[in-house]
């Protein structure tokens, strides 16, 4: 209550919350220790200042006070606890092993199928789309670019002690269309096999290089063709001087 940063109000519902919950203790005690002397032979009762110390209810050693102390009982002491977990925890280590035996297989036939269907989608588009083959190869190249890691580790299970999975490829259950397992049926869109026109824009640029290209392929034949005609003045002129 007295941190910094605790407004008026927060502060406010804070012990009144506390008020609350401190009368409630209270009543629930003083009917415990009624109940405790009632008890043929009388409980151990409690005291405030003992409560307000406890954190978690496992600190109410209630059921020590009943006509039967659990406390002496075998599965009470805490060696045998130990042992019970550690046996408990052993049950449940081998289902996980039989579970990861099962997901390693999974992992390895999905990666080598994956492998499989894209590159024979690659195969089979590139004889009538090579940009879209280009795609689907980049696409595979993705997908496996870790594969080799993941071999890897898994290799390294493998050889750990005791390890009674396989690394070897299953068969996938699953043929549908689009599953890894499943033989790849191509269909490529009409807009894709259709070739590609280029937007006007390009094209009235096209053309006006064209007719720019036009004319000055036009000026150059001028200029040769005047430029002949002097020459062949030029020429004319000395035969005359000549005479």
């Amino acid at each position: 209550m007295n941190r910094a940063g605790t407004g008026y109000k927060l502060w406010k519902h804070i012990a009144k919350a506390l008020q609350t919950h401190s009368a409630a203790i209270k009543a629930a005690l003083e009917r415990y220790n009624k109940c405790a002397l009632a008890m043929q032979p009388p409980h151990r009762m409690l005291q405030w200042e003992q409560v307000i110390e406890y954190a978690f209810l496992a600190n109410f050693d209630l059921l020590q006070d009943t006509h039967e102390d659990i406390s002496k009982h075998p599965w009470a002491h805490p060696t045998v606890c130990f042992a019970l977990d550690t046996y408990f925890k052993m049950c449940q280590a081998k289902e996980e092993i039989e579970c990861l035996n099962i997901k390693i297989c999974q992992v390895i036939t999905y990666m080598c199928n994956k492998e499989r269907f894209l590159r024979t989608c690659e195969e089979k588009i590139n004889s009538v789309h090579p940009t879209l083959a280009h795609q689907v190869s980049q696409c595979r190249k993705l997908h496996s670019q870790f594969n080799a890691s993941h071999l890897k580790h898994l290799h390294d299970i493998a050889l750990l002690l005791g390890f009674s999975g396989t690394i070897y490829p299953g068969e996938s259950a699953l043929k549908g269309p689009g599953e890894s397992n499943s033989e790849p049926t191509i269909i490529i869109p009409t807009c894709l096999l259709a070739p590609i026109q280029p937007p006007p824009s390009q094209i009235m640029h096209r053309n006006t290089l064209d007719s720019i290209q036009d004319l000055e392929e036009e000026e150059e034949a001028e200029c040769e063709a005047e430029e002949a005609s002097h020459a062949l003045q030029d020429v004319l002129e000395v035969s005359f001087d000549l005479e």
